[in-house]
């Protein structure tokens, strides 16, 4: 759920990794969760950082999630 922005976008890291502002579809949202419907392709990697500004196309150095390995 900390991925979302203004409550139907997420940042995407692209092949390059660069960000990439995306905007999805909600499904459902639960405590912590949030179930995507549409907008995101399996194996694409999300932002979750809480970063304040964001520039589409910005270089980021993504870490892997432990629990994603």
């Amino acid at each position: 759920r900390s991925a979302l922005r203004n409550g139907n976008q997420v940042l995407v890291v692209d092949a390059e990794d660069r960000l990439r502002l995306r905007s999805v579809e909600p499904l459902r949202q639960y405590q912590d969760e949030v179930l995507i419907q549409s907008g995101l392709n399996a194996g694409e990697r999300v932002c979750v950082s809480p970063l304040q500004t964001v520039v589409d196309g910005m270089p980021v150095n993504p870490i892997a999630d432990a629990e994603a390995s």
